[in-house]
């Protein structure tokens, strides 16, 4: 089963969007993986809903490729993890005050983050500890959802899950992806 999911190729020596394709384009969309070179295909949902389980994406056509750069993680994902990674805070919804329809922010503080031995197979994006010693997952969410067994394990360990939806942020031109993404974990959520 290939896992190489990717919402950004390239076509004549520049970066597309897989919003740029039509359902049913497949390997006609003439693209490549924008990390190994190799040939790609479109992979086009038609439904809207961007809180589905399966988004659009590209994939590789040869399913014994070797290229590891899109297993499981876009390349949205890994800018979000490495952005949050790089971060002593971020900006997460606050649990202190409930109205409705308003949203309260508070900055996080963190250590670094650790690895966490007892999820094995549903290990987290990234899971950081607060200056409070309070564990947060953090999951970043492109293509795929979480599962209903991920959000069961956080229960079961009693630990926070911070889930950040990153779809709408492929449809932006691919220069303004850092700076977006860094002002929304870091500054917005």
């Amino acid at each position: 089963m290939k896992n190489d999911l990717f919402i950004v190729a390239i076509k004549d020596g520049k970066y597309v969007s897989i919003d740029e394709f039509k359902s049913g384009v497949g390997q006609k969309c003439g693209c490549s993986c924008p990390l190994c070179g190799e040939a790609v295909q479109a992979n086009v949902s038609s439904r809207t809903d961007l809180a589905r389980k399966y988004t659009s994406h590209f994939s590789h056509i040869n399913e014994t490729t070797n290229c590891t750069g899109g297993y499981k993680e876009t390349e949205l994902h890994l800018l979000a993890k490495s952005i949050i990674e790089g971060s002593s805070s971020i900006v997460v919804p606050s649990q202190k005050y409930h109205y409705p329809n308003v949203i309260f922010y508070s900055k996080v503080y963190l250590e670094p983050a650790f690895p966490v031995a007892e999820f094995k197979q549903y290990r987290p994006d990234i899971i950081l500890l607060t200056k409070e010693n309070e564990k947060i997952a953090i999951e970043v969410v492109v293509t795929s959802d979480l599962s209903n067994k991920k959000i069961e394990l956080y229960e079961k360990h009693q630990i926070k899950c911070l889930k950040i939806g990153l779809y709408h942020f492929w449809k932006k031109d691919i220069k303004q992806f850092k700076t977006e993404i860094e002002f929304a974990i870091l500054e917005k959520f």
